[in-house]
């Protein structure tokens, strides 16, 4: 079996927090998309008041960045009660003219309530963290209209939209704690169902929980989706899986041991330590450009040759 594994840029972390208030603490998460001759980064940032936004940044050849904004181009709506706590980790799909960019908005549940959120193992001074999903649509990467929860009133994280309509309908990949699912719809709203299970977890590095990291990539294998999974120590890696193009609940091929992990001192220490996670993928060159939160602090990038990574089918 061939081994595959990314390779960090020699530069990394591309994108560090900056002097600007509501970027101080963290740069990280960002999705990734192709807009002319450029790939665009909508990148999570965290500032003095801890909530979370979106920044922006360009790069021409993937590596160097050659445009960062000094201002958020997405802020939550702090009157609004389901997202007043931060809009977190944009995925960026394109469609026909059209980006929309599935993200997680953020609040708490009532003190009193047993939030539907949770893991295994419960921590009684955590706060009950609230977690649903969101669109946003652009053409220009400068207007943005918000289409607004999908998925109802459902705690939900790990949002990615499909790049093309399957079978007539639209395909959204989410993760209902351990496990990556799949719901359809005939519209960018709340009226998703026949929810799947995709894949659910596996001994080892992706033992306590997966979930669905870069908007799969179209390819002649198969959509290749780069997916996150945690072990019982709470070790973030990344590995990448191929769906079949015409019934992403069905898998083809699975790596078993993943592509990337927390080994350098910009991936084990920072707000979260020993964390690598991805919201964005790209392909250029004949490569592909991973762009990664490195311990939710910073944003990083580890590429790979196309035909490389092809090569386990």
């Amino acid at each position: 079996m061939a081994k595959i594994k990314f390779e960090r840029y020699k530069k990394n972390p591309i994108i560090s927090p900056s002097d600007n208030w509501w970027e101080t603490e963290a740069t990280f998460n960002a999705g990734a998309a192709v807009f002319g001759q450029k790939i665009i980064l909508i990148y999570r940032a965290i500032g003095n008041d801890h909530i979370s936004r979106f920044g922006y940044a360009e790069t021409i050849d993937g590596f160097k960045i050659d445009k960062r904004l000094g201002e958020p181009i997405i802020e939550p709506l702090l009157d609004e009660p389901f997202e007043r706590l931060g809009i977190e980790d944009p995925r960026i799909t394109k469609i026909n003219n059209n980006y929309l960019i599935a993200y997680t908005i953020s609040s708490v549940y009532n003190a009193g309530h047993s939030p539907f959120f949770s893991t295994k193992e419960k921590n009684p001074n955590d706060a009950p963290w609230r977690v649903r999903g969101a669109f946003i649509k652009t053409q220009d990467f400068e207007h943005f209209e918000r289409i607004g929860r999908i998925l109802g009133d459902e705690d939900i994280k790990d949002i990615i939209l499909l790049p093309e309509k399957i079978n007539g309908g639209y395909a959204l990949l989410d993760r209902i704690v351990p496990s990556i699912t799949l719901s359809w719809s005939n519209r960018l709203d709340q009226t998703w169902g026949r929810r799947r299970v995709v894949m659910t977890t596996r001994k080892g590095w992706e033992e306590e929980r997966i979930g669905g990291s870069t908007v799969p990539i179209k390819t002649k294998k198969g959509w290749l989706i780069i997916y996150h999974g945690v072990d019982r120590k709470k070790v973030y890696r990344l590995g990448f899986a191929f769906l079949d193009l015409n019934d992403p609940t069905k898998v083809i091929y699975r790596h078993p041991d993943p592509i990337l992990g927390p080994e350098e001192d910009y991936e084990k220490k920072g707000r979260v330590d020993n964390v690598v996670f991805s919201c964005g993928m790209v392909e250029k060159g004949g490569q592909y450009f991973l762009y990664y939160g490195g311990a939710d602090k910073v944003l990083c990038l580890a590429t790979i040759e196309k035909e490389k990574l092809l090569s386990v089918l």
